[in-house]
C-alpha cells in the first residue's frame, strides 16, 4: 500500500570519488555512509571489491541513533539502462552485526543487531552518481528488555535530488565578495583619515 511521504530532510554532505562519506558526526543523515564505495580501477563485469560503510539506524523512531559499521561485498554487473538513461549495475551485499556499546553515542538499550541487506545500485558513471537502489533488507533488533523487532522487506532509494557542488561558480562568487570587502575596506580606511 502506498503511504505519503513522513518527513523531507536536507542533509549536507560531500562525497569522495571513491565513495566515502563526509559528513558531522551529529547528523542523522545520510542513514548510509561509505556506500557505495568504488576501487580506484576500471571495472569489468564480474569483478568484485570490498569496503567498509556505516548505516545509521533508529529501530524504535524515537529519535536515538546507532551507527553501525559494516563489510560490504560488490560486484560488477556490467551496462543497463534505468528510465532509457545507460548507466552501470552494482551488486552488493553487507551483514548487519552490532553488539551494544559499539557506537558510544547509540542507544544504550539497544543490544545487538544481526541482518542482511543485498542491494542493486544503478549507477551514473558519466555524471558519477547513483541514479537508483533496490535494497532487500532483513534485520533483527534485540533490546535491553529481551524484545526483538524485525524489519524484512525492501527499500527503495531515488537520488533526483542530489546535485554536485558547483565549485567553480562558487569560487568566482567568493573572489567577487572578497573584493568588494577589500574595496569597501579600503574606503572606510580613507575617509576616516583627517
Amino acid at each position: 500500500v502506498a503511504k505519503k511521504i513522513d518527513a523531507v530532510i536536507d542533509a549536507e554532505f560531500s562525497i569522495t570519488p571513491d565513495g566515502q562519506y563526509i559528513v558531522d558526526d551529529s547528523q542523522a543523515f545520510p542513514m548510509l555512509r561509505g556506500f557505495p564505495a568504488f576501487p580506484a580501477k576500471k571495472l569489468l563485469p564480474g569483478d568484485n571489491w570490498q569496503a567498509y560503510g556505516t548505516r545509521v539506524v533508529e529501530p524504535k523512531r524515537d529519535g536515538v541513533y546507532t551507527r553501525v559499521k559494516f563489510y560490504c561485498d560488490y560486484t560488477y554487473k556490467g551496462m543497463s539502462k534505468l528510465n532509457g538513461a545507460p548507466c552501470d549495475i552494482i551488486q552488493a551485499q553487507y551483514a548487519m552485526r552490532y553488539k551494544r556499546g559499539q557506537d558510544v553515542y547509540g542507544d544504550p538499550n539497544l543490544s545487538n543487531i544481526s541482518g542482511k541487506h543485498v542491494v542493486t545500485i544503478y549507477y551514473d558513471a558519466e555524471r558519477m552518481r547513483p541514479l537508483f537502489s533496490r535494497d532487500m533488507m532483513d534485520e533483527t533488533y534485540t533490546f535491553a528488555d529481551g524484545t526483538t523487532e524485525t524489519y524484512k522487506g525492501f527499500i527503495l532509494t531515488f537520488y533526483d535530488m542530489i546535485t554536485t557542488l558547483p565549485r567553480t561558480e562558487i569560487v568566482k562568487k567568493m573572489e567577487k565578495e572578497i573584493e568588494k570587502e577589500k574595496i569597501k575596506k579600503a574606503w572606510v580606511s580613507v575617509k576616516l583619515l583627517p
